[in-house]
């Protein structure tokens, strides 16, 4: 586990309340998904394939971003890259899943008595089936998906209506992500911004998410339980 050397004090640790996540490359494992739709789209436009490495470094947020910046109109943009989204969540959904750790995690935080809440640019049919599929829905008092609030991350809005939902103040709640975007999105909102780097499944890399000054930097949701239970005096289950 690192922290950051403008990180966190142990006390404001000590406070957190709630613990918000986002759900792509935290939760679940659906950066395939994004891949592959992000694919289909460039080649509709005449665009040529993106490696996975090329994925992680120019995937961002709002998801048109990557196709604007190559000339193509916010409009075309935004309607192919849905379409092309929703045709690949059809074909993959059944392979899509959380990751080992994830019902570990907000079980025990859950049973801590801390509220969860998912902060999140996917799709409310993409939420909704797979969080209900799983059986995870009602661990979470509060699942903002795309196009819940006005604005999108890395705008503090999403969060700071997530706070709101859930009845806490901004400095007390966390907010786990894997892209750049995130960590910007908790620090314009006053949240403890906490970067997941995982090995596998994240959607940036660890460098890439060290440019954004996250509090602090995880591998895994259980990395996060640990701190959570040295910090706040906490029995692991």
């Amino acid at each position: 586990m690192t922290i950051c050397q403008e990180s966190i004090h142990l006390e404001r640790v000590r406070q957190i309340q709630a613990i918000a996540c986002d759900y792509s490359g935290v939760l679940f494992n659906d950066r395939s998904l994004a891949l592959d739709a992000v694919n289909d789209t460039l080649k509709h436009f005449g665009f040529p394939r993106l490696n996975l490495p090329e994925f992680r470094n120019d995937f961002r947020l709002p998801y048109y971003s990557l196709f604007t910046q190559k000339g193509i109109d916010v409009e075309s943009a935004k309607s192919v890259c849905i379409r092309k989204y929703r045709e690949r969540y059809s074909k993959q959904r059944l392979s899509l899943g959380p990751f080992d750790d994830t019902r570990f995690a907000i079980k025990t935080l859950t049973d801590w008595g801390l509220k969860l809440a998912v902060a999140s640019q996917t799709p409310r049919f993409q939420l909704d089936d797979q969080l209900i599929g799983y059986d995870l829905h009602w661990y979470f008092s509060s699942i903002l998906a795309c196009g819940d609030v006005s604005e999108e991350k890395p705008s503090p809005l999403p969060l700071l209506e997530t706070a709101r939902r859930i009845g806490v103040k901004p400095e007390n709640m966390a907010y786990v992500g894997d892209m750049y975007e995130d960590i910007q999105c908790a620090r314009n909102a006053g949240v403890t911004s906490v970067a997941l780097a995982r090995p596998e499944g994240s959607y940036h890399t660890r460098n890439r998410l060290m440019e954004g000054r996250p509090d602090l930097v995880i591998a895994s949701l259980t990395e996060l339980v640990v701190l959570l239970a040295s910090s706040q005096m906490r029995a692991i289950i």
